[in-house]
């Protein structure tokens, strides 16, 4: 899931973000998620985006 990330148009990434930003404040997957390393750095990746929500998006990813 996270390659497909980096590559989805930003429609799809910023849906993908509220998603992940959901499931989080859940704490549904969380450890899951955490733990890929791959997660962490297509997030991180995110934080230099063109698209202030998307930022926004990753950022919260990473904070919650």
């Amino acid at each position: 899931m996270t390659a497909e990330t980096y590559y989805q148009s930003d429609v799809l990434k910023i849906k993908t973000l509220k998603e992940i930003n959901e499931d989080l404040r859940r704490s549904d997957f969380t450890n899951l998620m955490i733990l890929s390393s791959d997660f962490i750095s297509v997030i991180v990746s995110l934080f230099t985006h063109k698209n202030n929500e998307i930022r926004e998006l990753a950022s919260r990813a990473m904070v919650n």
